[in-house]
């Protein structure tokens, strides 16, 4: 018999089984961002710097630390966001889903200097 079979029969023997408690850990949560905000974030993952926005923002570059910098993003509305390269909803565009959060990457990634709920025309609007 091994020297832990051994201790465990003298373990219930003597009515001293230990039982190792469950471990509760904080998980990660990433992405967290109130109902009915879209949140831009500075990292990848929804990590780091988090800006939380409402309304329409027409340019980032009014908001300090923001122009140019999300690397991901995370849509807590009821309504399609459309991303925007340049100011004033101009140029290239990404369209972010209800309750869909990604990462930014290629031609979006710390690109992004306006945003709003999407019209009704789209978009390209």
């Amino acid at each position: 018999m091994s020297w832990v079979a051994k201790g465990f029969a003298a373990a219930v023997a003597t009515g001293f089984l230990l039982v190792a408690a469950p471990q509760t850990t904080t998980a990660f949560s990433p992405y967290e961002c109130p109902d009915e905000f879209i949140c831009l974030y500075h990292d990848h993952g929804g990590a780091g710097s988090k800006l939380e926005v409402h309304d329409n923002t027409s340019d980032l570059r009014g908001v300090t630390g923001w122009n140019d910098k999300a690397r991901s993003v995370f849509n807590s509305t009821s309504d399609d966001w459309c991303l925007y390269r340049d100011e004033n909803y101009k140029g290239e565009f990404k369209i972010v889903s209800p309750g869909s959060g990604t990462n930014l990457v290629g031609n979006f990634d710390r690109s992004v200097t306006s945003l709003r709920q999407e019209p009704d025309g789209g978009c390209a609007a």
